[in-house]
């Protein structure tokens, strides 16, 4: 009787801290998306204003690669409301840019010469059939197109892909169809590599 109420006393209590562990997990998560949007608020007026009315597609691509003297600021590619009312297609990333030790432009209130654009994205490997049958799921992989934007020229003078990993050839029922997305670690290389 002893070893029974031990035993469950011993599931309660990891059921307890895994949950703690979860709560701890998403509020920091959550804190970081309060952040950065708070942060893309100090992002230079005229370096916002680039996305009010084009998209990054929208600007001349000139493939002349990324000159850099690390005076610019990585932004995902995500919409954001400012306080003044204005809707922006970005937001700072806080964790790349202390990466890329170009965090400090934002906080001295520095000119930055280019804005790295970091847009999400998923490709198709077709659906997934169990038995024969197409199960309507797809295989996804995610990826990451990065856009280096001279702000001084206008364009945009580099585009490169960072692809996550590829779908499995087969999954379970209960299974999304998407692969995971390239790392921050990754992404963080890639730009290393690129950005001379």
């Amino acid at each position: 009787m002893k070893n029974k109420g031990l035993a469950i006393g011993i599931v309660v209590g990891g059921f307890i801290i895994a949950s703690l562990v979860v709560v701890w997990w998403v509020n920091n998560l959550i804190a970081g998306v309060v952040e950065d949007k708070e942060l893309t608020e100090q992002i230079p007026e005229y370096a916002q204003n680039v996305f009010l009315e084009k998209s990054i597609w929208e600007y001349p691509y000139n493939p002349e690669g990324a000159h850099s003297s690390n005076r610019y600021l990585i932004v995902d590619g995500l919409y954001h409301s400012t306080k003044d009312g204005r809707d922006i297609d970005m937001v700072y990333n806080k964790s790349l840019n202390e990466r890329a030790g170009t965090h400090e432009l934002l906080v001295k209130g520095d000119t930055i010469d280019a804005l790295i654009y970091m847009e999400r994205g998923t490709k198709s490997h077709g659906t997934y059939e169990r038995n024969g049958r197409d199960t309507h799921k797809e295989a996804l992989q995610q990826y990451f197109v990065i856009h280096y934007l001279n702000l001084q020229s206008q364009s945009v003078t580099l585009r490169d892909t960072v692809w996550g990993e590829e779908p499995s050839e087969n999954i379970r029922s209960t299974e999304s169809g998407l692969a995971d997305a390239p790392s921050e670690k990754e992404i963080a290389k890639r730009l290393e590599e690129i950005i001379k």
